[in-house]
């Protein structure tokens, strides 16, 4: 009896919870996975980096956007849409 009202006490908790929230998001949310990776330099050119960063990206159907230049590589993460720049 004593396990029977703990666990509907439980759930009732848990549905309480769930309550507060009853619409699920608008919109796609990350997965969680980290979205930010480099990519190597090599010489002057960086075409090849942006190539392998937008190759990375489009897997997760996703666009590259850089986030920094660290001289030998580039960091790149993964986004969702591309802003214009004004």
């Amino acid at each position: 009896m004593k396990l029977l009202c703990a666990s509907v006490s439980v759930l009732a908790l848990l549905a309480g919870c769930n309550a507060t929230n009853p619409y699920g998001p608008s919109g796609p949310m990350a997965s969680g996975r980290d979205r930010t990776f480099s990519v190597p330099v090599y010489g002057p050119d960086t075409s090849q980096a942006y190539a392998a960063a937008n190759r990375e990206c489009q897997r997760m159907a996703l666009h590259a956007k850089l986030l920094r230049n660290d001289g030998s590589r580039l960091v790149f993460e993964c986004v969702s849409e591309l802003q214009d720049k004004p």
